[in-house]
């Protein structure tokens, strides 16, 4: 059974009768019948009754055309079943065909989200990764720095051995061991301000780094 049979049948038979003049009346203010014209409903209608799927009515009305209908006990009643099962599973597929578009665009949003947090971890981790490559060249000169200062503090340590024998030395000698013991201590005092200082830049800025970091994956 095609729609526009189903749609007569269904429409029509909430009367309990079916008649052509009940369905011209109905058909213009129907939106169900739009697309349809007024032959076509019209020769659907004629259709019904050549298959037998619409009776003559046992309460007379009308004459003609015009005559009224009932479904027939076996073929018309089967025929309207059936094309109101398959309308219904029709319009079930429809449904989870919905739901299934609309469980596959979340799936796939879902995904989008997902690639992009993990684009931002893998930012942050390059981040990351960039601040120590930038830190270990800064670290090295540290580690150097603080050879130095240990060599020189060892030298300041034995600065007394070192007026001890200059002691038995010219004066030359002396002074000029003298004037070098001054400048290594000054150098050293140097070196352990840079070194703070250096270390507190580094720490500000790796506080930096983690904080923004964390503000951009939020």
């Amino acid at each position: 059974m095609d729609e526009l049979a189903f749609l007569i049948l269904e429409k029509l038979g909430v009367s309990g009768y079916y008649n052509s003049a009940s369905l011209m009346n109905l058909f213009p203010r129907d939106a169900d019948f739009s697309g349809y014209s007024e032959a076509r409903l019209l020769q659907e209608f004629s259709n019904l009754i050549d298959q037998k799927i619409l009776i003559p009515h046992p309460i007379p009305g009308g004459t003609g055309p015009d005559k009224n209908y009932m479904l027939s006990e076996e073929k018309g009643e089967m025929a309207y079943l059936k094309g109101k099962q398959l309308r219904d599973e029709k319009r079930e597929n429809a449904e989870l065909q919905k739901k299934l578009t609309e469980s596959v665009i979340k799936a796939n949003n879902s995904v989008v989200e997902t690639n992009e947090s993990v684009a931002q971890t893998n930012k942050s981790v390059r981040t990351t990764n960039d601040l120590v490559s930038d830190n270990i060249p800064r670290q090295n000169r540290l580690t150097r720095t603080s050879v130095m200062v240990a060599i020189l503090a060892v030298a300041v340590a034995a600065s007394p051995f070192i007026n001890s024998i200059s002691s038995d030395s010219s004066n030359q000698l002396l002074r000029e061991l003298q004037e070098t013991n001054r400048i290594m201590k000054e150098q050293g005092r140097e070196l352990n301000t840079l070194i703070k200082q250096q270390n507190e830049i580094d720490s500000v800025l790796i506080r930096n780094n983690i904080s923004n970091e964390a503000k951009r994956a939020k």
